[in-house]
């Protein structure tokens, strides 16, 4: 049977700090409804301590270490975070600022991509709009880089000891799959990129009907592919013209058609998910 050890955190209930902390231990406790106001906390570890219901108004935290820290339904607005660690923390309805946080995430990308996850969550719970957009593109730049390095890195030892074989190449489609829909529509993230396909789309169309009637020795035929241009447009924002003096194959049509209804159930997808942070 395996020896154990007593890992149980020290209570400290409905306390407030009143002096400047500095190279102090704080490790491992849990804090409920604890209080600090304007207090300056220096190469202070908080490692695997808990905050619940705590009231963090105007501090200063200084090259200070959460690691594995959890804050459940706490406010520490107006708190400055420098040179801090957060890697493996857990915030859930806590209040922090956007811009104090972001300068303080973890450099290893999975790690980093976990706690925009989380964070993204607590934003979701608060009602910061702002902070879910940053945390969303966060994690799916960090995811990124995450699936790059695992299907390619073979100089860090981190990645080329956990993915190997049939797991590199595993990460890899991974990888191309998430490339792919990046591509399209940002990941159901970005109007732009979704636009930006549509338009390639129709171009793509227009010169697939363009290279069956081009004719180089006729000083019409770029004329000629505007008007497929226009044709593409049509049937694929509205419906099939007849106006035209040529017309696509129903197959033609039917790809269009296709795409088109593809593109707005996308477009719709993006506009509810940002709506829905609001």
């Amino acid at each position: 049977m395996a020896d154990l050890k007593e890992n149980t955190l020290q209570l400290i209930e409905e306390k407030e700090f009143i002096s400047h902390e500095k190279n102090t231990n704080w490790a491992k406790y849990r804090f409920i409804r604890v209080i600090a106001k304007k207090i300056e906390f220096e190469n202070v570890n908080f490692s695997f301590t808990h905050f619940e219901d705590c009231y963090f108004r105007n501090c200063k935290f200084i090259r200070c270490k959460f690691k594995g820290t959890k804050f459940k339904s706490s406010i520490l607005r107006g708190s400055e975070f420098k040179g801090c660690e957060f890697d493996y923390s857990d915030f859930s309805s806590t209040i922090i600022d956007l811009d104090q946080i972001s300068k303080n995430l973890p450099s290893h990308e999975n790690i980093r991509r976990e706690l925009a996850r989380n964070l993204k969550k607590n934003f979701i719970q608060i009602g910061d709009s702002d902070g879910v957009n940053f945390f969303v593109t966060d994690e799916l730049l960090t995811t990124k880089h995450f699936l790059r390095k695992a299907s390619f890195s073979y100089n860090d030892t981190y990645y080329a000891h956990k993915y190997r074989g049939l797991k590199k190449l595993s990460m890899f489609f991974r990888y191309c799959k998430f490339i792919f829909f990046d591509f399209l529509w940002g990941n159901g993230e970005s109007i732009l990129k979704l636009t930006r396909s549509m338009v390639i789309i129709i171009i793509l169309s227009s010169i697939s009907g363009y290279l069956k009637d081009i004719d180089f020795k006729n000083t019409g035929s770029f004329y000629l592919y505007f008007e497929y241009l226009k044709l593409s447009a049509v049937t694929f924002f509205s419906s099939y013209s007849n106006h035209f003096n040529f017309q696509y194959s129903e197959y033609h049509i039917l790809m269009l058609v296709f795409s088109r209804y593809i593109a707005i159930g996308l477009f719709i997808s993006v506009v509810t998910k940002r709506l829905s942070r609001r």
